[in-house]
């Protein structure tokens, strides 16, 4: 299994901060500023002038909007024809950007309508201890998960976590005994 980080906007040299706001897009962020903060701040592969660019072709290694976009654009097909434009030089560095801006800011848009409409019964919902359907939360996941949570729910124990080590007859758990036998 391999996963990947996404580099900060000023390249992989540097990395994403909570104390650098230019480092990172926050889903709190506006429209706007998503749009400030690729323009201003995205490391760009783009060769130094437009000649250049149309003559060698963008970078594609360093290029942090393609990146970005390597995690965010959902078309292969479009991901693949932005890649051979750019690398080609057919298209610019800001061309690049306004890719990334048009893929982003639906995505955190949609974030923040979903965290906005989120009450303070939903929260006490989602921290409760108490046991719940696992096909309620995560939605429909087909008979599989209903019958999962048919024997879940038939032996949970109230007060105890589900799947927290359950103990045995002796009152030693499990997880004690196998940790005392190795």
């Amino acid at each position: 299994i391999e996963s990947r980080f996404f580099p900060a906007l000023k390249g992989e040299s540097g990395k994403m901060s909570a104390s650098d706001a230019t480092s990172a897009i926050y889903v709190t962020d506006t429209a706007k500023e998503i749009k400030n903060k690729v323009n201003k701040y995205a490391f760009s592969g783009g060769q130094l002038t437009v000649e250049d660019h149309r003559r060698i072709g963008g970078n594609l290694d360093v290029d942090i909007s393609w990146k970005w976009l390597n995690f965010f654009l959902d078309d292969d097909e479009e991901l693949a024809k932005i890649g051979e434009e750019y690398s080609s030089g057919r298209m610019l560095s800001g061309e690049i950007k306004a890719k990334l801006i048009e893929t982003l800011v639906p995505i955190v848009e949609h974030h923040q309508a979903i965290r906005n409409s989120v009450d303070d019964a939903q929260i006490d919902a989602f921290m409760s201890t108490q046991p719940r359907m696992f096909a309620s939360l995560f939605g429909d996941m087909g008979d599989i998960a209903g019958a999962l949570d048919e024997a879940t729910l038939a032996n949970a124990k109230p007060g105890v976590a589900i799947g927290a080590p359950a103990a045995d007859d002796d009152g030693v758990k499990r997880a004690q005994r196998t940790q005392a036998q190795t």
